[in-house]
C-alpha cells in the first residue's frame, strides 16, 4: 500500500479542524466543537473517497451506502437514550457493535466469506504477535 496518502490525508485536516473550531466554538460552544469536528471527518472521508476513486476507479455502490445508513441510524437510534454506568460502557459498545454486524449481515453487506476472513486476518495477526523473536 501506500500509507504516506492516509497520513498526508490526515496532516492536512489537522489544521483544518483547529482552525474550524477556533471560529465555532466561541460562537457555538460544545456544539460548535461537535460541528468543527463533524466537518473535519466528513473532509476525510471525501478525500479518501477521492483517492480511492483515483486509484481503482470505483466507490461504495450506492445500495451499500443506503444498507449501512440504515444500520447505522437504527443502532443510533436504538442506543442513543439509554443511561449507561460508565462501568458497563465496554460491554455496551460491544453489544453494539455486534449487534451493527447482525444488521449487516441480515441485510446482506457481509456474508460468511468475510467473517472467515475478518477471523483469519485475526489469527494472523496474533500469530505474529505471539511469535518468539529470533
Amino acid at each position: 500500500g501506500k500509507p504516506y496518502i492516509p497520513m498526508i490525508i490526515v496532516f492536512t485536516l489537522v489544521p483544518v479542524d483547529i482552525l474550524l473550531n477556533i471560529l465555532l466554538i466561541p460562537e457555538l460552544g460544545m456544539k460548535g466543537a461537535a460541528l468543527a469536528t463533524t466537518l473535519t471527518c466528513t473532509l476525510g472521508i471525501v478525500c479518501a473517497g477521492a483517492v480511492v476513486l483515483n486509484r481503482f476507479k470505483t466507490l461504495a455502490s450506492p445500495l451499500s451506502l443506503i444498507r449501512i445508513t440504515i444500520a447505522t441510524t437504527i443502532l443510533y437510534f436504538s442506543m442513543h437514550h439509554l443511561e449507561i454506568p460508565p462501568f458497563l460502557l465496554p460491554l455496551f459498545y460491544l453489544v453494539g457493535f455486534l449487534g451493527y454486524l447482525v444488521m449487516l449481515y441480515l441485510m446482506r453487506e457481509i456474508n460468511t466469506n468475510d467473517i472467515r476472513e475478518v477471523g483469519s486476518t485475526l489469527n494472523n495477526i496474533k500469530a505474529k504477535l505471539t511469535k518468539s523473536p529470533a
